[in-house]
């Protein structure tokens, strides 16, 4: 099986010992940031990380070009809803605030299609040429650029960086992998590298970007992790080997990635029915295959 093919390097994106994005060290103020700024921080897909507030662990502050939010949303929680497809009610949109949802793309799906893609502004949805967007009862979900054609990812990158806009978490950004024929064939990715990592680096980095930790086997050993992804309605599965024990220390390989439509529930996840790779969209192809990098992303340090 050969490995998917991608417009942009694979697992290229920055990121930090505990798998959050690096910081691009941008914080001037809007009228200091350049197009070129804005473009190169999007070419490589950086954001910034984080501060939590000591009193509050549930809200944070985050820098956008100089603007600070603070808010009942963290950065790690936006990448999540992209990542899985959460689907957003307009009142919490309206609770986001407008200086925020200005700085992401969004979508209205019809099903698992596009219908409308268009920011948020304080008058309204606008849509790449500004003009205003009319929603209907439709689902609203931060869209991926997975589900937008080449020419469609660079229009909406121009227009951010037409509006001197920096994105709060790699959103555009985000590498995309469209799998072969031959690939589309199989039923898991195999094709990605397979170091060994430090268990505690396996928890820590799966649990943070929304991994749930299978069910232990009859030694107490978890093999594989599960996420859920709403915008295609399947789990997907990361299997690892040897598999994490309560107290061990042993490195851990990532060996395949499958999906399945649901959780393997009463059956081990190797005789759990697998769905072909061809029926699986690139946008979660895409982010599987970003979250095995984020445990490659310091080798095997914890």
């Amino acid at each position: 099986m050969r490995t998917p093919s991608s417009s942009r390097p694979r697992f290229a994106v920055p990121m930090d010992r505990d798998g959050c994005w690096a910081s691009a060290g941008v914080e001037a103020k809007r009228s200091d940031v350049t197009r070129d700024e804005v473009r190169r921080s999007a070419r490589m897909g950086w954001g910034r990380r984080p501060q939590t507030s000591r009193d509050s662990p549930r809200s944070a502050s985050f820098s956008i070009a100089g603007s600070w939010y603070a808010g009942r949303v963290l950065p790690s929680e936006l990448e999540r809803a992209l990542s899985t497809g959460r689907v957003w009610t307009r009142e919490e949109l309206d609770a986001l605030g407008a200086d925020l949802t200005r700085r992401l793309v969004w979508a209205q799906y019809d099903g698992a299609r596009v219908e409308r893609v268009f920011r948020l502004e304080a008058e309204g949805p606008r849509g790449l040429a500004e003009e205003p967007v009319a929603l209907d009862a439709g689902p609203i979900r931060l869209v991926h650029p997975g589900e937008l054609d080449p020419v469609a990812r660079a229009a909406w990158g121009d227009a951010l960086a037409a509006l001197s806009i920096l994105q709060p978490i790699p959103q555009l950004a985000r590498p995309v992998h469209a799998l072969s024929e031959m690939d589309g064939a199989g039923d898991a990715l195999v094709e990605f590298p397979r170091r060994q990592v430090h268990p505690d680096r396996v928890r820590r980095v799966l649990a943070g970007a929304g991994w749930e930790a299978g069910e232990p086997d009859e030694r107490l050993r978890v093999g594989y992790f599960l996420k859920r992804f709403a915008r295609a309605d399947l789990v997907a599965v990361i299997r690892i080997e040897p598999g994490l024990s309560p107290s061990g220390a042993t490195p851990q390989t990532p060996v395949e990635a499958f999906f399945m439509t649901r959780a393997p529930g009463g059956l081990t996840v190797v005789q759990a029915p697998r769905l072909p790779l061809r029926e699986i969209p690139p946008a979660v192809v895409s982010e599987v295959l970003f979250e095995l990098g984020g445990l490659e992303a310091r080798d095997t340090q914890p």
